[in-house]
């Protein structure tokens, strides 16, 4: 299906569940700009992939958090399938309360999941609590607008909720196609609904079908599709 929807973009080794490509992954590693040996969180990790990507190609100590455990359990098997320098973790935790410890982060990164928070700002502020100071916290995100859901509470612009968390060196950066790429995805989605049921729980596959046939008609606004970065 990913295949099908990205074609010669999709990393087929990271086999990310989004709308990760073989540039955002670059775009990712030249963001995070962090060393050998630091600890980089994954917000949202899914099956691992690409995280596990980033700490292979950087050395780096990778911890994955996600809330459905099935999910962790897959990227702590897939683990072993890279060649990796340090051990990766992965926990079952929420956005806003993951567990790990204050100012235990060098960088922090999410794509295509941090939006998805049931409070945004009790994310954000575990985010910062998580990160050493002058962290990376870099995720993906659509550009809000006022009938969404953190629109209100991001005061209308994602830099200015950033700042009120006390974040600096924001940086945002469209990216391309957003909208075709997602729109080829909802619809592989759909189209192959029976072979993802055979292949992953009810519940999941009843998320993503809901997911997109809501998602569908908003592909067709101007809204930009945004890569987000800033320093703790």
């Amino acid at each position: 299906m990913w295949v099908n929807a990205l074609g010669d973009r999709y990393p087929v080794k990271v086999a990310p569940f989004s709308s990760c490509t073989t540039e955002l992954l670059a775009e990712l590693e030249n963001r995070l700009d962090i060393n050998s040996g630091d600890v980089l969180v994954d917000l949202g990790c899914g099956a691992g992939g690409v995280g596990l990507w980033l700490a292979e190609n950087q050395s780096l100590k990778l911890v994955g958090v996600d809330r459905c455990s099935d999910a962790t359990a897959l990227a702590a098997t897939r683990a072993g399938e890279w060649d990796l320098a340090h051990p990766a973790g992965f926990v079952t935790a929420d956005f806003s309360d993951t567990g790990l410890e204050s100012a235990s982060a060098d960088a922090v990164f999410s794509v295509d999941a941090f939006t998805a928070a049931a409070d945004i700002q009790l994310a954000l502020a575990e985010v910062k609590r998580i990160l050493k100071p002058n962290g990376v916290f870099v995720f993906t995100a659509r550009q809000l607008t006022p009938a969404g859901r953190h629109f209100e509470a991001m005061g209308g612009d994602w830099g200015k909720g950033l700042e009120e968390h006390e974040f600096s060196a924001i940086s945002m950066t469209t990216r391309p196609g957003g909208s075709a790429l997602w729109q080829s995805i909802f619809n592989q989605w759909l189209e192959h609904e029976a072979d993802l049921r055979r292949e992953l729980q009810p519940e999941t596959v009843d998320a993503l079908v809901v997911e997109a046939r809501n998602q569908l008609p908003q592909m067709k606004d101007e809204r930009p599709w945004l890569l987000i970065s800033a320093t703790s």
